[in-house]
């Protein structure tokens, strides 16, 4: 799991550079930074909230034994999974930029 958590933080390193690249290293203010981290957040929770809704289908076609629309929402479901990974580590690298702002601001203090 330590690796795992390894490889999350290097993925989290990545975005930050990545975003740094298109945009400016520090937020404007903490209003931007707020808001940057709360559309990433919101994305997030509306990949959860489609695992969830699929996972209600998935069960259906469980008890209906439909095979075909089980594979398919199992692939659903993964896709999702995979999206609300990307967005949650959006949402961690904006949080290292914010604090990374917060640092600026208060004259490079660490």
């Amino acid at each position: 799991m330590n690796e795992t958590l390894d490889t999350i933080d290097k993925l989290i390193a990545e975005e930050l550079e990545r975003a740094g690249a298109i945009h400016k290293d520090y937020f404007a203010s903490a209003h931007e930074g707020e808001s940057v981290i709360r559309e990433e957040v919101e994305e997030a929770i509306d990949n959860i909230d489609m695992i969830s809704a699929v996972q209600a289908r998935l069960w259906a076609s469980i008890k209906n034994n439909d095979n075909k629309m089980q594979e398919f929402y199992i692939g659903e479901i993964r896709k999702y999974a995979k999206e609300a990974i990307k967005e949650s580590i959006q949402v961690a690298a904006m949080c290292d930029k914010f604090i990374n702002t917060v640092r600026e601001l208060a004259g490079g203090t660490k």
